[in-house]
C-alpha cells in the first residue's frame, strides 16, 4: 500500500534546511511551527505553482518566506499585499535560488513517487 503524500509531512522535514539556504544571514530558525499553522493557506496558487513548475510543496514553502518571514515581512507590510509584488518576489526568490528550488522540486518528485521522505 502506498504512503500517503502530504505537502506538510514533506515541509516538517524540509523546511528548516529549505530556508537556512535562501535566507542564509536572516535565518532565524524555528519555522517548524509554521507548517501546521499555515501550511492550508496556499491551496489557491497550487496551479500558479504548476504553472512556474514548482512542486506544491516548495511553493508553499516559498509563499510562506514571502508573508510570515522577518526578511520579507517588512516589505509585505509596506506594499499592504498586492498579488503582483507577491508574485513578483516569488519570482525573484526562485530565479535568484533556482538551484535550491531545482533541487527541492526533485526531492518532492522523489517523495511523490516513492512515499519516502
Amino acid at each position: 500500500m502506498r504512503k500517503l503524500i502530504s505537502h506538510y509531512t514533506f515541509m516538517d522535514k524540509h523546511i528548516e534546511s529549505f530556508y537556512k539556504e535562501i535566507l542564509k544571514d536572516d535565518y532565524i530558525g524555528g519555522y517548524n511551527g509554521y507548517v501546521s499553522a499555515h501550511g492550508d493557506k496556499f491551496y489557491s496558487e497550487r496551479s500558479d505553482f504548476k504553472n512556474k513548475n514548482i512542486e506544491f510543496a516548495v511553493g508553499v514553502m516559498i509563499g510562506m518566506m514571502i508573508v510570515y518571514t522577518k526578511k520579507y515581512r517588512k516589505e509585505y507590510e509596506k506594499t499592504h499585499f498586492t498579488w503582483e509584488w507577491y508574485w513578483n518576489t516569488f519570482d525573484e526568490i526562485v530565479k535568484e535560488n533556482s538551484e535550491v528550488v531545482d533541487r527541492y522540486n526533485k526531492l518532492w518528485d522523489d517523495y511523490e513517487s516513492t512515499g519516502e521522505l
